[in-house]
């Protein structure tokens, strides 16, 4: 079974402006590297201060899983805005064979 390639949306305020450009920039990304699999994880209205979101659960939990095999984010500060929970969440991505990628 081939793993899917995970786009993570992540906006501080609710915008559908901000959504949808961070999509067509990772979407564009996945398709020019080939990528078939395309999932889509959103969280709309969500602060990077706080990991527990529920579209960033999903992923998570799609990770743990092993459907996910590469992460494509706009930025790092989609993630997480605090630099060591992202560290320790790409340490883990690594852990279950997943790279991430961000534009």
């Amino acid at each position: 079974m081939s793993k899917a390639a995970a786009i993570y949306i992540r906006t501080g305020h609710a915008c559908s402006e901000s959504v949808t450009h961070q999509k067509e920039a990772t979407k564009q990304y996945a398709k020019a590297v080939s990528e078939a699999d395309i999932k889509e994880y959103i969280d709309n209205g969500f602060s990077g201060i706080s990991m527990n979101r529920p579209g960033f659960n999903k992923l998570n939990a799609d990770i743990e899983r092993g459907l996910v095999g590469k992460v494509i984010v706009k930025n790092i500060s989609r993630i997480s805005r605090n630099h060591l929970e992202y560290l320790i969440w790409l340490e883990e991505c690594q852990r279950n064979g997943v790279t991430v990628i961000s534009l």
